[in-house]
């Protein structure tokens, strides 16, 4: 292949990431409708399960020319949760990550513990978040002021705070307008033993999904 046909690969590789991310989204949200998304903590690798969260999003990182940095905690191989919903989670924020940063800008992705938790950090250099609109980026269905029309659903973040409040744990995000944005996932090393997710407020009606 030429480098226009590679470029057309990538380009249709990405599309295909992200229909599929759209997929999971609107799945999860249904069961989650239904009452009936199950947490099931299990001992995983975290360091196996981030590397292939990025060998997924590589090429969408390689359209873009962006360097994606990842720096394990060496001593943070084996940890309990969900590892599928962790993933999903994680894809999700990778996604928002390479969706604000620019071309042959930077992203990292870090972990590190401390006596009761273990953290997951994914940060850019992208455009940042407005400071008012901080507290509104998990609300089902909300979109930014730096997402272009039709561009987004508003659902990726939204399922992210559930997944990891249903661990026990919790999002804690920093970010500047044009200095970019951490997103840190705060996990406990023992999480609660919860088989079912109640239901949720913020998702009554899935019919109500923007799908463009």
């Amino acid at each position: 292949l030429n480098d226009n046909q590679h470029q057309y690969m990538r380009n249709i590789l990405s599309a295909s990431d992200y229909l599929l991310e759209l997929i999971n989204d609107i799945l999860d949200l249904s069961v989650i409708e239904a009452g009936g998304l199950s947490i099931e903590a299990t001992e995983y690798d975290i360091q196996e399960l981030i590397s292939g969260v990025v060998l997924k999003i590589e090429e969408r990182v390689k359209s873009k020319s962006i360097n994606l940095d990842v720096e394990f905690d060496p001593n943070l191989i084996k940890v309990q949760g969900d590892p599928r919903r962790i993933q999903h989670s994680l894809s999700n924020l990778l996604s928002n990550a390479i969706k604000f940063t620019m071309d042959s800008g930077n992203i990292s992705v870090k972990t590190w513990q401390d006596t009761d938790n273990y953290f997951i950090s994914i940060s850019d250099d992208g455009v940042g978040i407005e400071p008012n609109e901080v507290d509104d980026i998990f609300d089902k269905f909300y979109t930014g002021s730096n997402v272009l029309k039709g561009k987004g659903t508003g659902l990726g973040l939204s399922l992210v705070k559930i997944f990891i409040e249903k661990h026990g744990g919790e999002i804690i995000v920093e970010s500047a307008i044009d200095m970019g944005t951490e997103m840190t996932c705060k996990l406990p090393k023992d999480p609660p033993n919860l088989e079912e997710l109640p239901d949720q407020d913020n998702f009554n009606d899935v019919s109500q999904l923007p799908i463009r």
